[in-house]
């Protein structure tokens, strides 16, 4: 899939507190759906705990994806650099509220509010 491999986040889905939301840069072929299952597939393969856990969605639901535009997260990258010198890119963060304290993220956040909202 036509998914960047070095810019995604992964956070609880503001919109059900039973799957994970993962945020990747990519182009408009990707099918959302198609990359849930995928990363779905990849996980419970590797982690048998994890195997469990989705077993006829007992605990928790599939992974939701969102596809973002390619130079989505440009403004965090530039931002870390700025600050820091040195950077190194979050994957994981707790949720959409720590989410949007992260500097050059917040766009991402607001998009997340916008669609929680509707």
């Amino acid at each position: 899939m036509p998914l960047s491999p070095d810019h995604y986040i992964v956070l609880r889905d503001p919109a059900s507190s039973r799957r994970h939301l993962w945020v990747f840069e990519g182009d408009s072929s990707v099918d959302p759906q198609r990359a849930s299952q995928a990363i779905d597939d990849a996980l419970a393969a590797i982690n048998p705990s994890y195997a469990a856990l989705r077993l006829g969605s007992a605990l928790i639901d599939a992974p939701r994806v969102l596809v973002l535009p390619r130079g989505t997260f440009d403004a965090y990258v530039a931002e870390g650099f700025a600050r820091r010198g040195q950077f190194k890119f979050r994957h994981l963060h707790a949720d959409i509220h720590a989410l949007s304290r992260v500097r050059g993220l917040s766009a991402i956040s607001q998009q997340l509010q916008q669609e929680r909202a509707s």
